[in-house]
């Protein structure tokens, strides 16, 4: 099950939030009256900051024996879906459908995807091929999701979220209107607290007893909130130690389990990189669980000068597996952010997509200078491979995102 990591509406919130406070750094803590939560203990794991290299060959074109297989489901004209079908290596469009990466959720399985009907603007459902359309939902609503295999997750226009029964049946209303994000199968939901200072407090909150903990103030690259499928650990982007070379803090990873009082840290990239980064902005896919589960994919940017926002090195996947610690860096591409307009955040890192079997991922980037739309490439986590699938991405909504990788 996949529940979106940040709801459209409350990101936006976020957004102004952090525009208005845009030219301060992470480090300003020293100047923001409210103190930010403990940085969390090193989570008790055998390799804990570990770090191994995996480069493969680097990017080259597809060749006869690339093994991944299913649908990847992304953007390559403004005026349809398009499926890549890997088996086949074949792309095209589907008929009756517009761009919809914010809109679109894979199933839990990953052979459905929901999406807005372009005529009824409502949800519907249909086979990751495009077959079997149906309706999904009969009202209109803000949200939708799979809360589990059983239950739909629907933000209405006004009022409180509510769990509802995909068969047929009277919804469960959760008493709580501010969580932006709601765990998948659980009653627990992450929301934003103001504070006296520059920053919103990031909490996790139990939606049945209205219980609060607090996990990291909201900074800019230094907030992000992911659930696991099963729902069962948040995993959440804060700050680190301070490095005294620049004088700031970077970014490193966190996880909680929904009950408990303590988080724990997963990742010490200060200390093998100095600070980082690992989100652009926004920061809803800076963060990605494999399928079962078990392992973290995000970029991590070094630091290099005063300003997180515009002083950054290459961007560079690296996938954390969360039960012995070691984090594997796959280094034979990286990605260079372009740096925005001083009226508007530096953009987002690119959404890394799992293949069903959590093989391999793919994201889709602009090369620069290469003469090309955006590229779908696919990395091999085994061999460190990266593959040019397609070319010609369209970012609809400003990125070139895969919207799922699908089973047929």
């Amino acid at each position: 099950m996949v529940i979106q990591n940040s709801k459209l509406r409350i990101q936006n919130c976020l957004w102004l939030v952090l525009l208005l406070v845009w030219g301060v750094l992470p480090a300003a803590a020293q100047g923001d009256p409210t103190p930010a939560p403990t940085v969390p203990s090193p989570a008790n794991l055998p390799d804990y900051g570990v770090l191994v290299q995996q480069c493969g060959t680097g990017l080259q074109a597809r060749r006869p024996d690339f093994a991944a297989t299913g649908i990847i489901v992304t953007t390559l004209s403004r005026d349809a879906i398009w499926l890549v079908d890997l088996e086949r290596d074949a792309r095209y469009p589907l008929p009756d459908t517009l761009p919809c990466s914010p809109n679109c959720r894979p199933s839990p399985d990953r052979r459905d995807l929901l999406y807005v009907s372009p005529e009824m603007a409502t949800f519907w459902l249909m086979r990751v091929d495009g077959t079997q359309r149906r309706p999904a939902f009969a009202y209109y609503v803000s949200e939708l999701d799979w809360w589990d295999a059983d239950h739909w997750l629907v933000w209405p226009t006004a009022g409180r979220p509510a769990l509802y029964p995909i068969a047929g049946g009277d919804p469960q209303r959760l008493d709580d209107r501010n969580s932006f994000s709601i765990q998948p199968g659980g009653l627990h939901g992450v929301r934003l607290a103001p504070t006296e200072g520059d920053y919103p407090l990031l909490q996790l909150v139990d939606l049945e007893t209205g219980e609060a903990l607090d996990l990291a103030l909201a900074r800019p690259y230094l907030n992000g909130v992911y659930w696991s499928p099963d729902g069962s650990r948040l995993a959440y982007l804060g700050q680190g130690e301070v490095d005294p070379a620049l004088g700031l803090a970077g970014a490193e990873l966190f996880a909680i389990t929904p009950g408990e009082t303590r988080a724990v840290r997963l990742t010490d990239l200060t200390a093998a990189y100095g600070p980082v980064r690992i989100a652009g902005e926004p920061e809803a896919r800076a963060v990605n669980w494999s399928p079962d589960g078990t392992r973290l994919a995000f970029w991590v940017m070094e630091i290099v000068g005063p300003d997180p926002a515009a002083n950054v090195g290459q961007a560079v996947i690296h996938v954390l597996d969360t039960a012995s610690g070691q984090t594997t860096v796959y280094c034979g591409f990286g990605v260079s952010l372009p740096v925005a307009a001083d009226d508007a955040p530096a953009q987002a890192t690119p959404g890394l997509v799992w293949s069903p079997d959590g093989r391999y991922l793919a994201f889709g980037v602009d090369v620069p200078e290469d003469g090309r739309a955006a590229l779908l490439i696919v990395l091999d986590t085994q061999t460190g491979d990266y593959t040019e699938i397609s070319e010609g991405i369209y970012a609809a909504y400003g990125t070139s995102d895969p919207v799922m990788w699908g089973i047929k």
